[in-house]
């Protein structure tokens, strides 16, 4: 080989590391952008997780409540039959008094027309 053949041996050489350089910097760049992109993706599920994890706990928060309100209905819905009874029990007692007295206050009346 001459020295002619030589040096565009070189330069040819020089030129396919210059193409390798250059490739292996585009294939970094788009590395980086593949990555970067795949971590916004990766932040966005974790930013839509958190969200779903928040919108996740104010839903039971209100089903706590929800069941604490069940609670104190099912208190109420005890005490209004507590009530109901004391109330249909005076009833009762005031119609056996009214029964009495009146049966009373009727059977007075007849012993005296018959007196």
């Amino acid at each position: 080989m001459d020295s002619s053949s030589l040096t565009a041996l070189g330069r040819h050489f020089d030129r396919v590391m210059q193409s390798i350089q250059q490739r292996l910097e585009y294939l970094m760049e788009q590395s980086q952008i593949v990555t970067l992109s795949v971590y916004d993706r990766a932040g966005n599920l974790i930013d839509n997780a958190d969200a779903e994890i928040a919108r996740y706990h104010e839903i039971m928060a209100q089903i706590d409540e929800l069941e604490l309100d069940f609670d104190r209905i099912g208190q109420i819905r005890e005490i209004v039959r507590g009530f109901r009874q004391r109330a249909e029990e005076l009833e009762r007692e005031v119609e056996r008094s009214g029964a009495g007295r009146h049966k009373a206050t009727h059977t007075t009346k007849r012993f005296e027309r018959h007196i």
